[in-house]
């Protein structure tokens, strides 16, 4: 039980020694991210999930966008987990217009676990599309993206409530810098950071409440002054809500 606490006290203290750096960061934004997730599963280790996702931004007064996602996965073995999914994105934006995104994603995720301790590893690439926006030299569209993300789960004895931490990299295949080819410039374009709690009404019902760090960098035409391109920095901080239910 020692080894276990010193462990767990170890791991949420890398992947959280980040967050602290974006607190006396000026540009930083409040938000909220709600989801509803539903799953239903089938034999063989083949599931359909179905997640609706809300989101606020500018200090939680403005609606941020609104995501329907449909995911088709199949788990052939214990440890290891694969899947292909869809995403609808109706993105508010700063004119008050809407804007749709389509969104293709295909994803693998590998676990293992060390005692109490879960940990896994998801690679998930995704491809988005802004309906009506044309690419330029300055942005990119359809953007692709490579999403990699490590998460430590712990499992309190005889208890519902089951926390966990993660961190996860963005990392932009055809990001544009202004001056090369949209398709030729690759960088990392956004770190998270999260932890929270997981409480289990049921076996298959649950509700997830956490908090998430995010500090990403966007292209803005006038960053370096003079219409000098160039990236800024932003950083958000977000609560997050969820309810899941699987049957």
């Amino acid at each position: 039980m020692r080894t276990h606490f010193c462990l767990l006290t170890f791991l949420t203290f890398i992947l959280f020694l980040p967050f602290f750096s974006p607190l006396f960061a000026q540009d930083i934004d409040n938000a909220l991210w709600a989801t509803i997730d539903i799953k239903k599963k089938f034999k063989h280790g083949l599931a359909l999930n179905f997640e609706e996702e809300y989101r606020l931004r500018d200090n939680m007064s403005n609606t941020d966008k609104v995501q329907t996602t449909i995911d088709f996965s199949w788990k052939p073995l214990s440890c290891l987990k694969g899947g292909i999914a869809y995403c609808r994105i109706d993105k508010y934006q700063t004119d008050k217009t809407w804007e749709l995104r389509h969104r293709y994603i295909a994803y693998l995720v590998g676990s293992y676990d060390i005692g109490r301790f879960s940990l896994s590893l998801k690679e998930k690439f995704q491809q988005t599309n802004r309906v009506g926006v044309a690419g330029t030299a300055n942005r990119s569209n359809p953007t692709n993206v490579i999403r990699s993300k490590f998460e430590v789960t712990y499992n309190i004895k005889k208890s519902p409530l089951t926390p966990f931490a993660s961190v996860e990299l963005f990392y932009a295949l055809n990001e544009p810098n202004g001056i090369q080819d949209p398709a030729a410039a690759k960088m990392i374009t956004e770190t998270r950071y999260a932890a929270g709690l997981e409480y289990s009404f049921k076996k298959n019902l649950a509700i997830e409440a956490g908090y998430l760090s995010s500090a990403g960098k966007g292209w803005d035409k006038d960053a370096l002054g003079n219409n000098m391109g160039g990236y800024l920095m932003s950083y958000t901080n977000a609560l997050t809500i969820g309810i899941s239910y699987t049957f």
